[in-house]
């Protein structure tokens, strides 16, 4: 038997948002986690401390898709469907600059490791790519014929892929600004990407309640775990072994990806586990 010390509990239930929660992103120094939400608002919470200290960011005039996060020069990226770019400074003030990204609402955002450039998709079917410093757009990549669902760097930077409403799944060098592969899935289309941390391969979260594991460089599909009715997001722990996925059933799942096999089952409601 295992140390029953170790299994997962709810630590802490913070509360602050009135609609959906889209993202969440901890920050580097892993006592601030960030989170943006249908009510058109994001908000930085200390969790630290018991009472959850949190800052609410206001400006966005639709609901805050995506956001990210610059580990150097201590500024937050969101975006919306009201088409625009925010870029913030986690104060007390919350101060923040703004530009248009694209002519459509902007379901994605992600920023390069080096907190030079940024990429952002689109219901426009675009992905841009911008000079984060100067707020300049640099490059589209073309090829996704339907709403970009999700953009992600990879860790080295080597890397961007991409998830579209078209089914596909693309991977894309930056430097050339060529697409390097495709992934097609014939029945679902993949709603969020993580890459691992060795950037070998891609975990999807499929609309169709599946994650599934690409390898990059085979081409072919690694793992296949049926999990949710829908998968809104996926992510690889920084050690590569595991993975997290949630869905729309209020679930989430961690997955032993060494075993191939999901390892717990999180659940607030009823706290069990498999």
């Amino acid at each position: 038997m295992g140390d029953s010390s170790r299994d997962p509990s709810l630590v802490q239930n913070l509360k602050g948002h009135k609609k959906t929660i889209n993202a969440l992103r901890y920050l580097p120094n892993q006592r601030d986690l960030l989170s943006c939400s249908d009510d058109h608002n994001l908000m930085l919470w200390n969790v630290s401390t018991k009472d959850a200290r949190s800052f609410k960011f206001s400006g966005h005039t639709q609901q805050v898709t995506d956001l990210d996060y610059t580990s150097s020069r201590n500024l937050i990226a969101s975006c919306s469907y009201d088409k625009t770019v925010r870029i913030w400074e986690p104060t007390v003030k919350g101060s923040c600059t703004q530009f248009i990204a694209h002519f459509s609402p902007v379901r994605t955002i992600s920023l390069s490791p080096t907190d030079q450039q940024m990429v952002t998709g689109s219901n426009d079917k675009s992905i841009k790519l911008w000079n984060l410093p100067k707020k300049k757009f640099l490059n589209s990549f073309t090829g996704h014929n339907n709403w970009i669902l999700c953009a992600r760097y990879s860790i080295d930077g080597k890397y961007i892929v991409s998830s579209a409403d078209d089914k596909t799944i693309k991977v894309w060098d930056p430097a050339t600004k060529e697409c390097v592969l495709t992934i097609s899935n014939a029945k679902s289309s993949a709603l969020k990407l993580s890459m691992h941390p060795n950037g070998t391969s891609i975990a999807a979260a499929m609309a169709s309640g599946s994650v599934r594991v690409y390898d990059i460089r085979t081409k072919k599909l690694q793992q296949h775990y049926i999990l949710h009715n829908k998968a809104n997001d996926v992510c690889w722990h920084p050690m590569g072994k595991h993975m997290l996925s949630c869905g729309d059933d209020g679930s989430i799942k961690v997955l032993d990806a060494l075993e191939g096999r999901p390892i717990y089952t999180l659940n607030d409601l009823a706290n069990q586990f498999h």
